[in-house]
């Protein structure tokens, strides 16, 4: 294959070529072109047909046929006859992101006819991205942590990459310059070249609740006062670390002061609510007792990453033997905070085993319910049990 080479620029004007001759003054043979279009889009499949006539005299068709070629400097090729003295050239183009020349030579029977085809850049179509992250969450002492496969990492950047298209829906060549911009947060770079269809720059957002917006784009002007191109978002989240639940509460709760007890008195009573036995066979110990005393709770709250949180509101109450208020506090910035907890109650009936004297244990104690951010926590128990002690299960 004969190679041309050219340093023009592409002409930018008519983009129809007039009816041509190459003519070989020896043979009389004579190649004339017919209209066909100059300028293609280099996107490695567009296509320009150039057909011409074969004369083997003024005015006179060729009958007999003769050898035909075509070569090309940059993209492909390729000759076709329907008769001896009528064929064409099929052209496809190169894929290119730079304006370039292909310089054809038609050689049928000795004669040459070079042609000259403008190749203008194919402009990216559509543009993908892909990070290696898009969420994040921000402990109270400020981390950023990445969110993968739900679990949480001490990383503070990710890696986006612009996969870019063409209008074939096939990776651009190399060299295309995607641009990047972010609402919030900082870039590695403002830009970055493809290569083999795609490329990166790493992203770390900042500590600062909300999303970003990572704009990538492109943009070709192959002609004077026009510009074409596409872009792509995506967005990267952060948001706050929420608290450790695992279900319930992760957080944890210590008994710092408990004077808890229970007071008992009974009296004897003649099976006054008609029970079944043991308790309907005869007298029956009826016991009445005055549960006081208080109870201080301390609570530590963290989130997920083990960071304590600051402001969670924890509510505390009563509910077993009977209901009492609903004492609250919020924690603090080590995220604790204490209730102390008084109670008094009185004339709380209870029913023994006449047989034993003793209290039925699961009828003596105190039962607490914990609300932590507004979600139920396990309750906390306490035993007082048959010697009346009431111990923090």
């Amino acid at each position: 294959m004969t190679s041309f080479h050219s340093n023009q620029l592409p002409n930018q004007g008519s983009s129809i070529a007039q009816s041509t001759v190459g003519k070989n003054v020896d043979s009389g043979l004579s190649i004339q072109l017919s209209y066909y279009n100059t300028t293609v889009v280099g996107d490695g499949n567009s296509k320009i047909i150039i057909p011409f006539t074969i004369y083997q005299s003024a005015g006179v068709p060729l009958t007999a046929p003769v050898q035909v070629q075509a070569h090309t400097n940059i993209g492909s090729v390729k000759t076709q006859c329907s008769a001896p003295s009528v064929c064409n050239v099929t052209f496809t183009s190169p894929a290119t992101i730079n304006p370039k020349i292909a310089q054809i030579s038609i050689n049928a029977g000795g004669v040459i006819k070079n042609v000259s085809i403008n190749i203008i850049p194919d402009h990216p179509a559509s543009i993908k991205l892909d990070a290696s992250t898009t969420s994040f969450i921000i402990s109270q002492t400020g981390k950023l942590y990445a969110e993968l496969n739900s679990e949480f990492y001490p990383q503070n950047s990710t890696q986006i990459t612009a996969y870019v298209y063409d209008n074939n829906s096939n990776p651009v060549p190399d060299g295309v310059i995607v641009n990047f911009s972010a609402s919030e947060g900082t870039l590695s770079n403002n830009s970055c070249i493809t290569e083999g269809g795609s490329c990166s720059v790493i992203y770390k957002p900042e500590p600062i609740i909300g999303a970003a917006e990572i704009i990538a784009s492109t943009s070709y002007s192959p002609k004077p006062n026009s510009v074409v191109g596409t872009t792509a978002q995506i967005n990267i989240n952060v948001s706050t670390a929420p608290i450790a639940y695992n279900g319930t509460n992760n957080g944890t709760v210590r008994i710092i002061n408990n004077s808890l007890e229970a007071t008992a008195y009974s009296m004897a009573c003649q099976n006054p609510y008609g029970l079944p036995p043991p308790f309907g066979a005869g007298p029956c110990a009826y016991y009445n007792y005055t549960l006081s005393g208080s109870v201080t709770f301390e609570f530590l709250v963290k989130d997920v990453l083990n960071e304590p949180i600051e402001g969670i509101p924890i509510t505390v109450n009563l509910v077993e033997p009977r209901y009492g208020p609903s004492l609250s506090c919020t924690t603090n910035s080590k995220g604790i905070c204490e209730i102390q907890y008084n109670v008094y109650l009185t004339n709380i009936e209870n029913i023994s085993d006449l047989n034993s004297g003793n209290p039925a244990a699961s009828f003596w104690g105190a039962q607490f319910n914990i609300s932590i951010d507004n979600l139920l926590a396990p309750p906390i128990y306490f035993d007082c049990g048959s010697n009346l002690a009431c111990n923090y299960e």
